[in-house]
Protein backbone atom coordinates (compact mmCIF):
# COMPACT_ATOMS: atom_id res chain seq x y z
CA UNK A 1 0.00 0.00 0.00
CA UNK A 2 2.87 2.31 0.66
CA UNK A 3 3.19 3.58 -2.75
CA UNK A 4 6.77 5.88 -2.24
CA UNK A 5 9.42 3.58 -2.80
CA UNK A 6 11.84 5.06 0.06
CA UNK A 7 9.31 4.91 2.45
CA UNK A 8 8.82 1.24 1.72
CA UNK A 9 12.20 0.72 1.82
CA UNK A 10 12.53 1.62 5.79
CA UNK A 11 9.02 0.01 6.38
CA UNK A 12 10.98 -3.17 5.39
CA UNK A 13 14.06 -2.58 7.12
CA UNK A 14 12.21 -1.75 10.44
CA UNK A 15 9.97 -4.66 9.90
CA UNK A 16 12.33 -7.24 9.69
CA UNK A 17 14.67 -5.69 12.17
CA UNK A 18 11.77 -6.04 14.74
CA UNK A 19 11.41 -9.35 13.40
CA UNK A 20 14.39 -10.60 13.94
CA UNK A 21 15.35 -9.02 17.61
CA UNK A 22 12.09 -10.28 18.88
CA UNK A 23 13.02 -13.91 17.48
CA UNK A 24 16.29 -13.94 19.10
CA UNK A 25 14.75 -12.98 22.08
CA UNK A 26 12.12 -15.40 22.55
CA UNK A 27 14.84 -18.05 21.35
CA UNK A 28 16.69 -16.67 24.14
CA UNK A 29 14.72 -16.59 26.65
CA UNK A 30 13.21 -20.27 25.64
CA UNK A 31 16.70 -21.54 25.57
CA UNK A 32 17.45 -20.17 29.42
CA UNK A 33 13.69 -21.54 30.67
CA UNK A 34 14.18 -24.76 29.45
CA UNK A 35 11.32 -24.63 26.75
CA UNK A 36 13.02 -24.72 23.86
CA UNK A 37 16.72 -27.54 24.09
CA UNK A 38 20.10 -26.26 23.73
CA UNK A 39 22.49 -27.19 20.95
CA UNK A 40 23.82 -30.87 20.95
CA UNK A 41 27.27 -31.46 21.47
CA UNK A 42 27.41 -32.59 17.84
CA UNK A 43 26.22 -29.69 16.42
CA UNK A 44 29.20 -28.13 18.88
CA UNK A 45 31.56 -30.22 17.00
CA UNK A 46 30.92 -28.73 14.17
CA UNK A 47 32.14 -25.43 14.98
CA UNK A 48 34.92 -26.32 17.05
CA UNK A 49 36.07 -30.48 15.77
CA UNK A 50 37.78 -31.00 19.60
CA UNK A 51 34.76 -30.09 21.66
CA UNK A 52 33.68 -33.74 21.74
CA UNK A 53 36.81 -34.97 22.81
CA UNK A 54 37.35 -32.74 25.24
CA UNK A 55 34.08 -32.76 26.90
CA UNK A 56 31.94 -35.54 25.57
CA UNK A 57 33.60 -38.52 24.75
CA UNK A 58 30.88 -40.53 23.38
CA UNK A 59 30.45 -38.66 20.49
CA UNK A 60 33.91 -38.53 19.78
CA UNK A 61 33.92 -42.33 19.64
CA UNK A 62 31.85 -43.24 17.31
CA UNK A 63 33.85 -43.55 14.01
CA UNK A 64 31.10 -41.63 12.30
CA UNK A 65 32.11 -38.52 14.30
CA UNK A 66 35.80 -38.93 13.52
CA UNK A 67 37.29 -36.19 11.01
CA UNK A 68 37.84 -37.18 7.37
CA UNK A 69 40.97 -38.53 6.17
CA UNK A 70 42.25 -37.64 2.66
CA UNK A 71 42.03 -40.67 1.63
CA UNK A 72 38.22 -41.00 2.65
CA UNK A 73 37.90 -38.56 -0.02
CA UNK A 74 40.19 -39.58 -2.78
CA UNK A 75 37.78 -43.27 -2.23
CA UNK A 76 34.51 -41.30 -2.29
CA UNK A 77 34.89 -38.24 -4.62
CA UNK A 78 37.59 -40.09 -6.98
CA UNK A 79 37.64 -36.87 -9.84
CA UNK A 80 35.32 -34.84 -8.76
CA UNK A 81 38.36 -34.04 -5.96
CA UNK A 82 39.74 -32.14 -8.43
CA UNK A 83 36.76 -30.73 -10.60
CA UNK A 84 35.40 -29.43 -7.72
CA UNK A 85 37.73 -26.26 -7.79
CA UNK A 86 37.46 -25.71 -11.35
CA UNK A 87 33.86 -25.57 -11.13
CA UNK A 88 34.13 -22.75 -8.16
CA UNK A 89 36.61 -20.94 -10.88
CA UNK A 90 33.64 -21.36 -13.82
CA UNK A 91 31.16 -20.67 -11.00
CA UNK A 92 32.91 -17.15 -10.09
CA UNK A 93 33.33 -16.95 -13.61
CA UNK A 94 29.70 -15.86 -14.34
CA UNK A 95 28.49 -14.87 -10.88
CA UNK A 96 24.72 -14.58 -10.38
CA UNK A 97 22.48 -15.52 -8.05
CA UNK A 98 22.16 -19.37 -8.64
CA UNK A 99 25.76 -19.37 -8.67
CA UNK A 100 26.69 -17.82 -5.46
CA UNK A 101 23.97 -19.82 -3.76
CA UNK A 102 25.98 -23.06 -5.29
CA UNK A 103 29.15 -21.36 -4.10
CA UNK A 104 28.31 -21.16 -0.46
CA UNK A 105 26.67 -24.70 -0.80
CA UNK A 106 29.42 -26.45 -1.78
CA UNK A 107 31.81 -24.48 0.68
CA UNK A 108 30.28 -24.92 3.87
CA UNK A 109 28.96 -28.77 3.02
CA UNK A 110 32.90 -29.63 2.13
CA UNK A 111 33.93 -27.65 5.50
CA UNK A 112 31.56 -29.87 7.85
CA UNK A 113 32.20 -33.00 5.41
CA UNK A 114 35.94 -32.46 6.69
CA UNK A 115 34.76 -32.41 10.14
CA UNK A 116 32.95 -34.76 10.22
CA UNK A 117 32.84 -37.85 8.27
CA UNK A 118 29.44 -39.00 8.09
CA UNK A 119 28.62 -35.32 6.44
CA UNK A 120 30.13 -36.51 3.29
CA UNK A 121 26.79 -37.41 2.52
CA UNK A 122 25.89 -33.58 2.89
CA UNK A 123 28.53 -32.28 0.66
CA UNK A 124 27.87 -35.02 -2.19
CA UNK A 125 25.17 -33.19 -4.00
CA UNK A 126 27.11 -30.01 -4.04
CA UNK A 127 30.43 -31.81 -5.34
CA UNK A 128 28.41 -33.35 -8.06
CA UNK A 129 26.73 -30.61 -9.26
CA UNK A 130 30.14 -27.91 -8.67
CA UNK A 131 32.06 -30.39 -10.41
CA UNK A 132 29.45 -31.03 -13.06
CA UNK A 133 29.67 -27.86 -13.79
CA UNK A 134 33.60 -27.71 -14.69
CA UNK A 135 32.90 -30.58 -17.19
CA UNK A 136 30.10 -28.63 -18.80
CA UNK A 137 32.00 -26.27 -19.46
CA UNK A 138 35.01 -27.70 -20.36
CA UNK A 139 33.53 -29.50 -23.26
CA UNK A 140 31.46 -26.93 -24.35
CA UNK A 141 35.00 -24.79 -24.42
CA UNK A 142 36.74 -27.67 -26.79
CA UNK A 143 33.95 -28.57 -28.65
CA UNK A 144 33.71 -24.66 -29.42
CA UNK A 145 37.47 -24.30 -30.67
CA UNK A 146 36.91 -27.65 -33.07
CA UNK A 147 34.31 -26.47 -34.72
CA UNK A 148 35.54 -23.60 -35.50
CA UNK A 149 38.82 -24.34 -36.39
CA UNK A 150 36.69 -26.20 -38.95
CA UNK A 151 34.67 -23.64 -40.22
CA UNK A 152 37.47 -21.71 -41.05
CA UNK A 153 39.34 -24.19 -43.06
CA UNK A 154 35.92 -24.78 -44.46
CA UNK A 155 35.81 -20.59 -45.57
CA UNK A 156 39.28 -21.08 -46.43
CA UNK A 157 39.44 -23.92 -49.40
CA UNK A 158 35.83 -22.36 -51.03
CA UNK A 159 37.21 -18.92 -51.13
CA UNK A 160 40.84 -20.23 -52.12
CA UNK A 161 43.55 -17.51 -52.94
CA UNK A 162 40.71 -14.65 -53.82
CA UNK A 163 40.27 -13.22 -50.65
CA UNK A 164 43.21 -11.89 -48.06
CA UNK A 165 41.20 -12.67 -45.30
CA UNK A 166 39.76 -15.93 -45.72
CA UNK A 167 43.48 -17.18 -47.04
CA UNK A 168 45.39 -15.25 -43.88
CA UNK A 169 42.56 -17.65 -41.61
CA UNK A 170 44.00 -20.57 -43.18
CA UNK A 171 47.34 -19.50 -42.64
CA UNK A 172 46.63 -19.01 -39.22
CA UNK A 173 44.67 -22.45 -38.94
CA UNK A 174 47.95 -24.03 -40.50
CA UNK A 175 49.99 -22.09 -38.20
CA UNK A 176 48.21 -23.42 -35.30
CA UNK A 177 46.79 -27.48 -36.09
CA UNK A 178 48.00 -28.50 -31.93
CA UNK A 179 45.66 -26.61 -30.87
CA UNK A 180 43.05 -28.95 -32.49
CA UNK A 181 44.74 -31.65 -31.90
CA UNK A 182 44.86 -30.96 -28.28
CA UNK A 183 41.31 -30.01 -28.24
CA UNK A 184 40.51 -33.49 -29.33
CA UNK A 185 43.24 -35.20 -27.27
CA UNK A 186 41.23 -33.43 -24.43
CA UNK A 187 38.19 -34.42 -25.54
CA UNK A 188 39.13 -37.89 -25.31
CA UNK A 189 40.56 -37.89 -22.46
CA UNK A 190 38.00 -36.56 -20.66
CA UNK A 191 35.55 -39.03 -21.79
CA UNK A 192 38.00 -41.35 -20.57
CA UNK A 193 38.20 -39.94 -16.93
CA UNK A 194 34.06 -39.62 -17.00
CA UNK A 195 34.54 -43.31 -17.98
CA UNK A 196 36.84 -44.57 -15.28
CA UNK A 197 34.87 -42.45 -12.41
CA UNK A 198 31.51 -44.03 -13.87
CA UNK A 199 33.66 -47.64 -12.81
CA UNK A 200 35.04 -46.27 -9.34
CA UNK A 201 31.54 -45.40 -8.41
CA UNK A 202 30.01 -48.94 -9.45
CA UNK A 203 33.10 -50.65 -7.53
CA UNK A 204 33.36 -48.77 -4.74
CA UNK A 205 28.97 -49.42 -4.32
CA UNK A 206 29.89 -53.25 -4.55
CA UNK A 207 32.48 -52.86 -2.38
CA UNK A 208 32.24 -50.72 0.57
CA UNK A 209 28.59 -49.63 0.99
CA UNK A 210 26.22 -52.64 -0.35
CA UNK A 211 27.78 -55.09 3.09
CA UNK A 212 25.56 -55.67 6.23
CA UNK A 213 27.30 -54.81 9.40
CA UNK A 214 26.22 -58.27 11.01
CA UNK A 215 27.62 -60.51 7.93
CA UNK A 216 31.35 -58.96 7.01
CA UNK A 217 33.44 -59.30 3.81
CA UNK A 218 36.97 -58.85 3.68
CA UNK A 219 40.12 -59.87 0.82
CA UNK A 220 42.11 -62.91 1.61
CA UNK A 221 46.09 -62.47 1.53
CA UNK A 222 45.57 -63.88 -2.11
CA UNK A 223 43.31 -61.33 -3.30
CA UNK A 224 40.13 -64.46 -2.49
CA UNK A 225 36.88 -63.31 -1.09
CA UNK A 226 36.28 -64.33 2.49
CA UNK A 227 33.53 -64.32 4.44
CA UNK A 228 33.07 -63.31 8.24
CA UNK A 229 29.88 -64.72 9.37
CA UNK A 230 30.57 -64.77 13.20
CA UNK A 231 28.92 -62.27 14.77
CA UNK A 232 24.86 -63.54 13.05
CA UNK A 233 25.90 -67.04 14.56
CA UNK A 234 26.91 -65.33 17.58
CA UNK A 235 23.21 -63.76 17.52
CA UNK A 236 21.63 -66.82 16.60
CA UNK A 237 23.31 -68.87 19.29
CA UNK A 238 22.37 -66.30 22.08
CA UNK A 239 18.97 -67.02 20.69
CA UNK A 240 18.72 -70.51 21.12
CA UNK A 241 20.76 -71.06 24.32
CA UNK A 242 19.90 -68.40 26.43
CA UNK A 243 16.37 -67.78 27.98
CA UNK A 244 14.01 -65.47 26.42
CA UNK A 245 13.98 -62.87 29.31
CA UNK A 246 17.60 -63.10 29.57
CA UNK A 247 19.61 -59.63 29.59
CA UNK A 248 22.69 -58.88 27.74
CA UNK A 249 25.23 -56.22 28.68
CA UNK A 250 27.56 -55.16 25.74
CA UNK A 251 28.82 -52.75 24.35
CA UNK A 252 26.40 -50.02 23.03
CA UNK A 253 27.47 -50.74 19.61
CA UNK A 254 25.82 -54.00 19.42
CA UNK A 255 23.05 -53.25 21.28
CA UNK A 256 20.17 -53.19 18.23
CA UNK A 257 22.16 -56.37 16.49
CA UNK A 258 21.46 -58.26 19.78
CA UNK A 259 17.57 -56.79 19.99
CA UNK A 260 16.86 -57.72 16.29
CA UNK A 261 18.97 -60.50 16.06
CA UNK A 262 18.95 -62.78 19.36
CA UNK A 263 15.65 -61.26 20.63
CA UNK A 264 17.02 -60.42 24.25
CA UNK A 265 16.57 -57.47 26.11
CA UNK A 266 20.14 -55.39 26.53
CA UNK A 267 21.69 -52.74 28.89
CA UNK A 268 22.51 -50.37 26.51
CA UNK A 269 22.00 -49.47 22.62
CA UNK A 270 22.63 -47.10 20.09
CA UNK A 271 19.97 -44.75 20.86
CA UNK A 272 20.73 -44.55 24.61
CA UNK A 273 20.61 -41.25 25.41
CA UNK A 274 21.75 -41.34 29.38
CA UNK A 275 25.53 -40.99 29.49
CA UNK A 276 26.27 -42.27 33.02
CA UNK A 277 23.90 -45.50 31.95
CA UNK A 278 26.62 -45.94 29.49
CA UNK A 279 29.37 -44.67 31.31
CA UNK A 280 28.67 -47.71 33.85
CA UNK A 281 28.67 -50.29 31.04
CA UNK A 282 31.90 -48.85 30.31
CA UNK A 283 33.31 -49.16 34.22
CA UNK A 284 32.26 -52.45 34.36
CA UNK A 285 34.34 -53.39 31.30
CA UNK A 286 37.13 -51.21 32.51
CA UNK A 287 37.42 -52.70 36.16
CA UNK A 288 39.13 -55.57 38.00
CA UNK A 289 36.57 -58.66 37.96
CA UNK A 290 35.15 -58.73 41.47
CA UNK A 291 34.42 -54.62 41.05
CA UNK A 292 32.54 -55.38 37.88
CA UNK A 293 30.96 -58.74 38.95
CA UNK A 294 29.39 -56.07 41.59
CA UNK A 295 28.30 -53.42 39.28
CA UNK A 296 26.80 -55.82 36.45
CA UNK A 297 24.99 -57.80 39.38
CA UNK A 298 23.52 -53.82 40.28
CA UNK A 299 22.53 -53.74 36.42
CA UNK A 300 20.46 -57.21 37.01
CA UNK A 301 22.54 -58.73 33.98
CA UNK A 302 22.63 -62.18 33.15
CA UNK A 303 25.13 -62.49 30.29
CA UNK A 304 28.35 -60.38 28.97
CA UNK A 305 28.92 -60.14 25.36
CA UNK A 306 32.70 -59.29 24.65
CA UNK A 307 34.53 -59.41 21.03
CA UNK A 308 37.51 -60.29 20.88
CA UNK A 309 39.30 -60.26 16.73
CA UNK A 310 41.41 -63.32 17.44
CA UNK A 311 42.96 -65.40 14.94
CA UNK A 312 40.49 -63.97 11.81
CA UNK A 313 42.25 -60.58 12.58
CA UNK A 314 38.94 -58.52 12.74
CA UNK A 315 40.36 -55.40 13.82
CA UNK A 316 37.47 -53.66 15.13
CA UNK A 317 36.55 -55.72 18.30
CA UNK A 318 36.28 -54.81 21.72
CA UNK A 319 40.09 -54.54 22.27
CA UNK A 320 40.07 -51.63 19.84
CA UNK A 321 37.35 -50.07 21.31
CA UNK A 322 37.93 -50.55 24.80
CA UNK A 323 40.27 -46.86 25.39
CA UNK A 324 36.76 -45.59 24.51
CA UNK A 325 35.27 -47.70 27.59
CA UNK A 326 37.75 -45.78 29.65
CA UNK A 327 37.66 -42.40 28.93
CA UNK A 328 33.91 -42.56 28.65
CA UNK A 329 33.41 -44.27 31.97
CA UNK A 330 35.95 -42.20 33.76
CA UNK A 331 34.10 -38.89 32.52
CA UNK A 332 31.40 -39.89 34.75
CA UNK A 333 33.57 -41.96 37.52
CA UNK A 334 37.02 -40.52 38.56
CA UNK A 335 38.06 -43.53 39.81
CA UNK A 336 38.27 -44.55 36.17
CA UNK A 337 41.35 -42.98 34.43
CA UNK A 338 43.08 -43.70 31.27
CA UNK A 339 46.75 -43.18 32.00
CA UNK A 340 46.30 -46.00 34.47
CA UNK A 341 46.24 -48.02 30.77
CA UNK A 342 48.56 -46.86 28.71
CA UNK A 343 52.47 -47.33 28.90
CA UNK A 344 54.50 -44.54 28.66
CA UNK A 345 51.23 -42.87 26.97
CA UNK A 346 51.39 -45.36 24.27
CA UNK A 347 48.15 -48.20 24.37
CA UNK A 348 49.31 -52.04 24.33
CA UNK A 349 47.69 -55.21 25.45
CA UNK A 350 50.70 -57.60 24.70
CA UNK A 351 52.83 -58.96 27.71
CA UNK A 352 54.51 -55.12 27.95
CA UNK A 353 50.77 -53.64 28.83
CA UNK A 354 49.80 -51.79 31.85
CA UNK A 355 49.47 -53.66 34.90
CA UNK A 356 45.97 -52.61 35.16
CA UNK A 357 45.27 -53.90 31.17
CA UNK A 358 46.70 -57.07 31.83
CA UNK A 359 44.78 -57.44 35.17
Amino acid sequence: MLSDTKLFQEFLSITVTCAVAAGGIALGVGMASGYISPWTGRFYSLLDPTYAKDHIPIIASVSEHQPTAWSSFMFDFHILLFLFPAGLYFCFKRLSDATIFIVMYGLTSMYFAGVMVRLILVATPAVCLISAIAVSATLKNLTVLLRSKNKVAQIGSTKGTSSAKASSKVILDQSQPFQKNGAMALLFGAFYLLSRYATHCTWVTSEAYSSPSIVLAARGAHGNRVIFDDYREAYFWLRQNTPSDAKVMSWWDYGYQITAMGNRTVIVDNNTWNNTHIATVGRAMSSFEDEAYEIIRSLDVDYVLVVFGGVTGYSSDDINKFLWMVRIGGGVFPVIKEPDYLVNGEYRVDKGAAPKMLK
